[in-house]
């Protein structure tokens, strides 16, 4: 008689695990025995060197490179958090690995920013980007405020244009704006930040001219700014994902 038919098995407790039976494998999972159909996992040298595995030693040297850029770009981005967005490492991989592709003179694995930035579909990209994706509805009337000057690399912020009355249960919001400019070469970087303070139903009137001398590629200029909406609690007593929705955070590229 087949086993699977009279055996109950997350109350079956084999001498030792994992052991294969009949063509299944049986393992411990959160306290109880469990199974599945048995397979032959590759060794650790066919994932070195086997044939069959190129591909996946290919893409995991390329991940590994977009994740070596995307630590450096974060690093560069730290004056603009007052919290921690617990997935924000994981945004940025996914669009460098979406920019990546963007170089079209490597094959997989040997594919680099450096490259794919001269590719005019990797600003478009870079250009609709979400980097908070769980922000609160807040961000949206707020950036009535906000009005971006192109042809004077100037952001502008006028208070008068938002209407406050929208905001609910917050005391203040807390921008910094500045710039950036990025190697994607040597992944080093330059910044000037400032810190402005907008209170509640106040005018504030103030803009942001880039003041850094613009550079040539690889070396990518953005303006760059965050808020962050001040509760009327304390939100440090708050975990990551129910404080998210207080910060907002853009970049706009300066070409």
């Amino acid at each position: 008689m087949n086993l699977l038919c009279v055996m109950n098995f997350f109350d079956f407790k084999p001498p030792k695990l994992p052991f294969t039976y009949g063509g299944y494998e049986f393992y411990e999972a959160e306290g109880r025995v469990r199974f599945r159909l048995s397979f032959k996992r590759p060794s650790r040298e066919d994932l070195l060197y086997g044939e069959a595995f190129e591909g996946v030693r290919k893409s995991n040297s390329e991940f590994a490179y977009i994740a070596e850029v995307n630590k450096h770009f974060r690093v560069a981005l730290a004056p603009l958090f007052r919290i921690s967005i617990p997935y924000f490492h994981s945004y940025i991989q996914r669009l460098f690995v979406k920019l990546n592709q963007f170089d079209l003179k490597h094959d997989l694995g040997e594919k680099r920013l450096v490259e794919a930035l001269h590719h005019p579909e990797f600003y478009n990209v870079l250009a609709d980007f979400n980097y908070c994706p769980n922000v609160g509805q807040w961000a949206t009337f707020f950036q009535a405020g906000l009005e971006f000057k192109a042809s004077e690399s100037c952001l502008k912020f006028d208070s008068s244009a938002i209407h406050f009355d929208l905001f609910d249960h917050f005391l203040r919001f807390d921008m910094v704006i500045g710039e950036l400019i990025f190697d994607f070469d040597t992944f080093s970087f330059d910044t000037d930040f400032q810190l402005q303070k907008i209170e509640m139903h106040t005018t504030e009137v103030f803009e942001y001219h880039a003041r850094l001398p613009q550079p040539t590629k690889p070396r990518l200029h953005f303006l760059v700014y965050s808020v962050f909406a001040v509760p009327e609690y304390d939100y440090s007593r708050k975990r990551s994902k129910q404080i998210e929705p207080l910060l907002y955070l853009n970049l706009i590229h300066l070409p």
